[in-house]
């Protein structure tokens, strides 16, 4: 059975969760467009956190005017500064998922009670992805994007024809509470120049109430900023150094950017969370040895000769920093304002990869509810 013969059952509740991002928009407008009658029926949520960002409280408030009917904001009734306590201080991991649970699942199934419910869920065809799943029977999810092979490019087109993308897609490539722990380096990075307040909130759970934990397992954010900074730089320098290759100019001072130098690291055998570096493997051993801690190991990362600090004053960096400059100046990683570019700049968003140090699992659907 098709999911839009679904409009038929009366006895059944249609309920589509709105998460602020770009899938679960897409589909409302989809079925509203292209499925009317079964979009009469839909009930819409959203699940507040009170930890998300103003760009997708204004995204919402302008899917609510453009669907022309209630999104349902529900709610655990609490902050995330209340749960945080209530699991002893503990922040929320990959492993650890309590803020989900608490504040996304929980506020849903005492939405929909003990009822029969649709729900309908924004995975696209060409995602490797699973929904959520719930335990109650009375729970059934149905992808329409799936069935009706609506991919990647077809949502933005869709949104691009109505409400447009949320404006956190300029430097996010995801929706959810602004210290989400699956935030890529970089997104982190970019939280601290777009939304310093709450960047410097988020540090304030990791000093205050984290107990001694971090949102990511290789530091703090201050340590996830640095990489993602000198990631950047790299990024930056190496199209600066190729430019220069093709206008023929001299590159023969610079380190050819597959070039690498080692740093040994000093990981908390427990959590696997870094300590300190060191540019030697000498001076790594002897800092275990004087501290006598057999929690403590070491091991070695290469990082990008053509990042380092040496090449700041010469003209390839300085012409890599003024790009930067620009960057956050202009915030000029936003969409562009051409619509081929548009689709260009979201899927490279989307598109981007992991840094290499970057082995957090995929998030699951639940944080979209």
């Amino acid at each position: 059975m098709h999911f839009s013969d679904l409009k038929t059952v009366d006895t059944t509740r249609h309920v589509l969760g709105l998460s602020g991002g770009k899938d679960s928009a897409a589909l409302a407008i989809y079925i509203r467009d292209k499925y009317p009658e079964l979009s009469a029926k839909m009930e819409y949520f959203f699940t507040d956190t009170g930890s998300e960002m103003k760009e997708v409280y204004e995204f919402l408030d302008s899917m609510e005017a453009f669907l022309d009917t209630k999104i349902h904001r529900l709610s655990s009734g609490k902050p995330f500064e209340h749960w945080l306590k209530v699991h002893n201080n503990y922040l929320p991991s990959a492993k650890q998922r309590w803020c989900t649970r608490t504040m996304k699942i929980q506020p849903f199934e005492q939405f929909i009670n003990d009822d029969d419910v649709i729900s309908y869920v924004g995975i696209r065809a060409d995602e490797n992805r699973q929904g959520y799943e719930s335990s109650k029977e009375t729970i059934r999810p149905v992808f329409p994007f799936v069935e009706d092979g609506i991919m990647r490019a077809d949502v933005f087109q869709i949104l691009d024809k109505s409400v447009g993308v949320p404006k956190y897609y300029n430097w996010r490539s995801r929706s959810g509470c602004y210290f989400c722990f699956f935030q890529r380096q970089d997104e982190w990075l970019w939280l601290k120049r777009i939304h310093p307040d709450l960047f410097k909130q988020s540090q304030a759970f990791e000093d205050n109430e984290g107990d001694g934990f971090t949102w990511r397992q290789e530091g703090t954010l201050n340590d996830v900023v640095a990489k993602a900074e000198l990631a950047e730089k790299f990024k930056i320098r190496k199209q600066v150094y190729e430019e220069m290759e093709s206008n023929d100019e001299d590159t023969s001072f610079y380190p050819d950017p597959k070039a690498t130098y080692p740093q040994w690291r000093i990981l908390d055998a427990e959590g696997g969370k870094q300590i300190t570096t060191f540019t030697t493997k000498a001076e790594a051993e002897k800092y275990v040895a004087d501290k006598g801690d057999s929690t403590m190991y070491i091991t070695e990362s290469k990082l990008k000769l053509l990042a380092r600090s040496d090449y700041d004053e010469t003209e390839l960096g300085k012409r890599a920093q003024a790009i930067i400059d620009q960057m956050i100046k202009n915030q000029s990683n936003q969409i562009a304002s051409d619509r081929s570019s548009k689709i260009q700049r979201w899927q490279d968003i989307i598109d981007q990869e992991e840094d290499e140090d970057d082995d957090l699992e995929r998030p699951c659907f639940t944080c979209s509810l």
